[in-house]
């Protein structure tokens, strides 16, 4: 993902938790984040950078039952998108992390919940 801002922040108790949902900046896309444990470290209508971090990986609505995870999604035009083709041009790092342009996500695979989220 690029710079962005953020359009929405919040908790839902039942499916996602603490969420983010931030549109790229010169996209037609955003990108959800969810089951984050605490609030985003960023709110509503706040501009977010390349790299900066925003969350941690957590538990939260529906995933308290199956331990800490990312749920990611990229939505078009307000709609989630397979991410499959955006996942596959981007490419993963000798770290354990999804390189994002600049920017890097921790992979789910060894999650912990401190594990932070970045942009």
């Amino acid at each position: 993902m690029r710079s962005g801002r953020v359009l929405r922040a919040g908790y839902d108790p039942v499916l996602y938790g603490n969420y983010l949902l931030i549109h790229g900046e010169g996209e037609r896309l955003s990108y959800f984040y969810a089951h984050m444990p605490r609030p985003g470290l960023v709110g509503r209508g706040e501009r977010v950078y390349t790299g900066e971090r925003i969350g941690a990986v957590g538990q939260t609505g529906n995933a308290i039952t199956v331990g800490c995870h990312l749920h990611f999604e990229i939505h078009r035009r307000g709609q989630p998108v397979d991410p499959e083709s955006f996942l596959r041009s981007w490419s993963v790092s000798q770290n354990n992390h999804l390189t994002l342009g600049a920017s890097s996500v921790p992979s789910t695979s060894n999650a912990r919940r401190t594990e932070p989220i970045w942009v």
